[in-house]
């Protein structure tokens, strides 16, 4: 598949900085095979507009809790909600690099606004995150 061979290159690219990935039909199971935990480079990725759902979710938030290039990241519409939220608040309280996060358009309700938000206390990068018509 797509995503898995530009999970191979990612692994041993030096010098991407920026990739857009939005709108490209990638799945859960695609967005797990990026190569989030060994590239040292990209700083901004956007896989916006994709059904990665919470389980490609889980394995990004993953990545987030190692990876130490990446800055921003898009998510949004990518039916992702509350479940990610709470996975995600576990890797900002470690995460050291990432400043701004999307998140418009998914079904982040209360309670994964909540996690966010106390995993903020300990974040010392996080510039920016967007919960738009969650």
């Amino acid at each position: 598949d797509g995503a898995g061979k530009l999970a191979e290159e990612l692994k041993v690219n030096q010098t991407l900085q920026t990739i857009d990935l939005s709108e490209n039909s990638i799945g859960s199971k695609g967005s797990g095979k990026l190569a989030l935990k060994v590239n040292q480079t990209l700083q901004t990725i956007d896989l916006s507009e994709n059904s990665i759902g919470i389980e490609g979710a889980g394995k990004l938030a993953k990545a987030l809790i190692v990876n130490q290039s990446l800055q921003t990241i898009y998510l949004e519409n990518c039916s992702i909600g509350n479940e990610w939220a709470s996975k995600l608040a576990e890797a900002l309280k470690v995460n050291q690099t990432l400043g701004k996060i999307y998140l418009d358009g998914n079904s982040i309700k209360c309670k994964g606004a909540g996690k966010l938000a106390k995993a903020l206390k300990v974040n010392q990068t996080m510039q920016t995150i967007n919960l738009c018509g969650i």
